[in-house]
């Protein structure tokens, strides 16, 4: 979820500074990696630590720490896909599928957090997509939707999520939860305004505007097809990110 907020942001970023006529800096510490859609960067200090696996019109990239198994960082998907829409790269679409780690018992909080870095720095391979021939540009997608109420109005989620969602609102906040099988409501993410102490995704006439993530904690009575679908989700945060970045109202944060 940190990394799907992440992608979000720097999307949002991009599609500022190209409304500005700007292009982000290039970073001299990064090494190439060669795929049939063209030449990725991706930064120095991971190569020892990293590989990448290509399958059809994806590639994949692993990482590891010193000891311990290696762990799936993200997919990127060219042409076609059934991650998120970045934009395009030499004219050809691009979708990121984030990578869902495994880590046990014995990966420090050190380790783990490294992992998730790895993950961030995708944000390398965007901006130079940037700087070459890409566009950074998520498109709405086109699926239906109903609206939640929050402090700051209607905010649209998938209507295939309608019977397996339940919102709890503040004056300054509305928390999503799913309804998933015959489990207890599971926390996806909050939304704060005003204040908060989540991700700062810019502000809505005047009223910031966070993103809270969660990570939730599965037990053995999960099972693979239902955590899947608190995933799908989480990830259809953006659908509402989507919404406020269109709003002429709204300010990108940065």
């Amino acid at each position: 979820m940190k990394r799907v907020i992440c992608f979000l942001l720097l999307a949002a970023l991009l599609i500022s500074l190209a409304a500005c006529g700007e292009k982000p800096e290039a970073d001299d510490d990064t090494y190439p990696i060669e795929t049939p859609y063209g030449t990725l960067r991706y930064p120095q200090k991971w190569q020892a630590f990293t590989r990448t696996e290509e399958n059809g019109n994806a590639v994949s990239f692993y990482g590891w720490v010193a000891g311990k198994s290696e762990q799936p960082l993200f997919t990127l998907q060219f042409g076609e896909g059934d991650g998120f829409l970045l934009g395009t790269f030499h004219d050809t679409p691009v979708y990121i599928v984030d990578g869902e780690p495994v880590f046990d018992e014995t990966w420090s909080e050190a380790e783990k957090e490294t992992i998730y870095t790895m993950q961030e720095d995708v944000n390398v391979i965007l901006r130079d997509f940037t700087l070459q021939a890409g566009t950074a540009q998520p498109q709405p997608q086109s699926i239906e939707t109903f609206t939640v109420d929050s402090p700051i109005g209607a905010l649209p989620y998938p209507e295939k999520w309608r019977d397996q969602i339940k919102t709890e609102q503040t004056d300054h906040s509305v928390a999503f939860y799913g309804e998933i099988g015959d489990h207890e409501p599971l926390l996806l993410f909050t939304l704060q305004f005003g204040e908060g102490d989540g991700y700062l995704l810019g502000t809505l006439d005047g009223t910031g505007v966070f993103v809270l993530d969660n990570v939730p904690a599965f037990d053995e009575t999960w099972s693979d097809a239902e955590k899947e679908t608190v995933s799908a989700m989480q990830e259809d945060l953006d659908v509402i990110v989507q919404d406020l970045f269109a709003r002429d109202s709204f300010t990108i944060a940065g």
